[in-house]
Formats: structure tokens, C-alpha cells, sequence
């Protein structure tokens, strides 16, 4: 039975299609695949001998269910972390041998992210998959929005806010659309360099964040006239940042074990390359070569940061529009900002590191890259959960650190 859903989506949405065994990744290893109840019933009732076996083989009920809609059983992966069910040639053979009703929510909707707000619905595409990686980053034009009827006969919300109850009457969640929209109007205003971009970003939350502290009131009227044209003219870069980055991040990586238990072998080759190309043997250890290490950050931003800035620029559009920002971590819009800038600084990181040994650089490998981030650290609960905790812990939980980021 299909659903007919009034959805707002980017204008580049429907140009997506799986490409299955195609694809030179597959959504089917490293991470847990879950199966909605409904599902999982349909599975008892399977007349296909062969395939039967495979699923009473595989798929287990979850102990740990938090709801029948999502992942009420779990398909248990094989030694190589792979989707049992994938076929030589890497395609789904629940598909190809009972078709396409038998997969599950999450099989059925990846990479799509539907959200619902108060009672519109919201869709647009995860960057963890390649393919769809491609087409959110790769278009030089701005995203924009377009909303008509679709028809789903399955889908998961993977967050929903109802911004009109009592509950949010004195919260910033209030405003969460108003917000949102103008943080995202602010990230694609190409008048700014990106990091200009961020800086005013930075102001409208924090001084946002005082406005609602000071009268709740307040809020619809400053974001209504929020100026940014003076706030553009404060930010100041200082190149000693980055060697503080090289700092944070290489202590990220260190403390996180991201080189061991990342999912994929291409990011833990990258994380290497990176590593070799900053050449640190330990966390303080960089001040012999900080105009090296400068000099590489500031050559690399003015050759590839503003020639592909607008892949920078749809990434965080993308992430702001699926993860509802600045509400991405929790409640606290200032952690929002924070974890948004050390997204996008953590992905700079990465690709100056590899640049040092490479000295090259494409629009196809960066959209690999930040595909490749998105898969491994930010689908990653434990390890977004443990950075911002590593930042409360050193105390830099403020603007002056998410500039030094910049």
C-alpha cells in the first residue's frame, strides 16, 4: 500500500538512482542492517526454499530494539563485515530472487533522510553514499528546494519536531525552521570566502543564543533582520590556527582510534597518507615545521578551497538541511555550530594531508572524501559523541575555538 507524502526536497533529489553492483562502494558492509517488523514477518512467510534458508540463517531478532519500524531484527554481517545477501556481482539477491517489496525500511529508503516538521515533510540524500554524493556536491549551482506529492510504501522519519507545542514555547526549537533557513541562506552567500561564511554563522547563533537567554521574544525579529555585511569585516585569519588544527585533529585521531576502527579500507589508507603527510611523530611535535605546515594550509586554500568552494558549500547545505540544524547534536544550538565547523575543518584536514605527498587534487576526489567521512565518522555515533566530549573536556566549547578552526 502506497502513501502519497507532500515532501520538500533539493532540486537535484530526483535525479537519484541506486546503481547497485555498479557502484564502486556498497551501503551492504561495515555498518549494523536492520529490519523493520513488518519486514521481518514477511520473512516467515517466504515460500522460496533456498532463500528461505538464508534468511533463517541470517537474520536474528534485536535485543535491543528501539522500535519495530526500524530495527526489530538485525541480518548478521559475514567475516568480511558484508551483507550476507550480496551476490558476486554485489547486488541484493533478497531483490533479485523475491523482489523488491521484501526489502526492508532501511534497505528500501538509503540514502534518502526523510524528515517531518510540525506536518510537512522534508527528503533529501545521504553523502555516505557515493552515487549520492555526486549529485548533492558536484553541481556549481546553488541547492534550492522544490516540494510536490510522492508516493512511499515505505519509509522510516529519522527525525520529527513539532515546533508548535508547549513544550518549545520558550525554546529556540521554536524558530528551528526560521533558523535554519537563514543558516543556510548565510552558508550559500558566495559574497563571503567560506571560513567568512562561517564566522557570520557564528555570530548569528551565539547572538541568537543571548537574544533567547535575554527574552525569548526576542528571536523572530532578530533573525527576521539579522545583518551580516559588518560582522564579515571582524573576521581576521591567523595562520598560526592551523598548526593548531594539525595539533587537534592528529590528538582526534589518536584518542578516537579512527585508523583501527574505521569501516572502510580506503579511509584507513587516507588516514595513513595523512598522517605520513603531516609527518608529526607525536602530538607536540610539529614546531619545527609550522611555515611548512602554513604555508601548505594557505596554498591549498587559495588553489582548491576556492575553486571548489561550492562543493564545501553543498555539503554543509546538505548536512544542515537532513540533520536540522543547528539542532544536530541536542537542544544547545552553540554544540550545533561547533560540531558544523569541526565537520568541515576535519575534512580540510584530511585532504591538506593527503595533499603534501600528492600535490594534486580533483573535484572527484574531494566528493570521495567527504562520502568516505560522512560513511565512517559521521554515521559513527561513538565518535561524534566522544570529540564534542574530548572539547568540553579541554574546554573549548566556544567561538574561540571553532574560529581557531576556521
Amino acid at each position: 500500500m502506497y502513501n502519497k507524502l507532500k515532501v520538500t526536497y533539493p532540486n537535484n533529489f530526483a535525479r537519484f538512482k541506486c546503481i547497485g553492483g555498479e557502484c564502486e562502494d556498497t551501503c551492504c558492509q561495515g555498518w549494523d542492517i536492520e529490519i523493520d517488523k513488518d519486514t521481518f514477518d514477511e520473512y516467515l512467510k517466504v515460500q522460496d526454499q533456498k532463500m528461505k534458508a538464508m534468511l533463517s540463517d541470517n537474520i536474528k531478532k534485536n535485543n535491543y530494539c528501539t522500535s519495530d519500524d526500524l530495527d526489530y531484527g538485525i541480518i548478521k554481517l559475514n567475516e568480511d563485515k558484508k551483507c550476507p545477501f550480496l551476490d558476486k556481482c554485489n547486488y541484493c539477491s533478497i531483490y533479485t530472487a523475491i523482489g523488491e517489496e521484501y526489502l526492508s525500511n532501511i534497505c528500501t529508503q538509503f540514502p534518502r533522510i526523510l524528515n517531518k516538521i510540525n506536518n510537512e515533510y522534508e527528503i533529501s540524500l545521504d553523502v555516505s553514499c557515493l552515487e549520492a554524493a555526486k549529485i548533492m556536491l558536484q553541481s556549481e549551482d546553488k541547492i534550492s528546494f522544490n516540494s510536490s506529492e510522492q508516493l512511499f510504501e515505505k519509509y522510516i522519519i529519522n527525525d520529527e519536531y513539532n515546533t508548535n507545542s508547549k513544550k518549545y514555547k520558550k525554546s529556540p526549537i521554536k524558530y528551528l525552521k526560521e533558523i535554519r533557513a537563514l543558516s543556510m541562506e548565510i552558508m550559500q552567500d558566495r559574497n563571503y570566502q567560506l571560513s567568512e561564511r562561517f564566522y557570520i554563522l557564528g555570530d548569528f547563533i551565539k547572538t541568537l543564543e543571548e537574544k533567547i537567554e535575554e527574552d525569548y521574544k526576542l528571536a523572530h525579529s532578530f533573525i527576521k533582520d539579522y545583518e551580516r555585511e559588518k560582522i564579515a569585516q571582524k573576521y581576521k585569519k591567523n595562520n598560526m590556527d592551523y598548526i593548531f588544527q594539525i595539533i587537534f585533529f592528529k590528538s582526534i585521531i589518536e584518542f578516537s582510534n579512527i585508523r583501527e576502527q574505521a569501516i572502510s579500507d580506503d579511509f584507513k589508507k587516507y588516514t595513513d597518507e595523512v598522517l605520513d603527510g603531516f609527518n608529526i611523530n607525536d602530538v607536540d611535535n610539529c614546531g619545527n615545521d609550522e611555515e611548512t605546515y602554513m604555508s601548505i594550509f594557505q596554498e591549498y586554500n587559495k588553489n582548491f578551497i576556492k575553486k571548489y568552494e561550492y562543493i564545501f558549500e553543498n555539503y554543509l547545505v546538505n548536512y544542515m538541511y537532513n540533520n536540522l540544524f543547528p539542532f544536530t547534536e541536542s537542544d544547545d544550538m552553540l554544540e550545533g555550530y561547533i560540531m558544523l565547523v569541526v565537520r568541515y575543518s576535519f575534512i580540510r584536514f584530511y585532504l591538506v594531508g593527503r595533499y603534501i605527498s600528492s600535490r594534486q587534487e580533483s573535484s572527484e576526489n574531494i566528493i570521495k572524501l567527504i562520502s568516505l567521512f560522512a560513511r565512517d565518522i559521521e554515521h559513527d555515533k561513538t565518535y561524534m559523541s566522544e570529540i564534542y566530549d574530548y572539547i568540553e573536556k579541554n574546554q573549548y566549547d566556544n567561538m574561540n575555538f571553532a574560529n581557531k578552526l576556521l
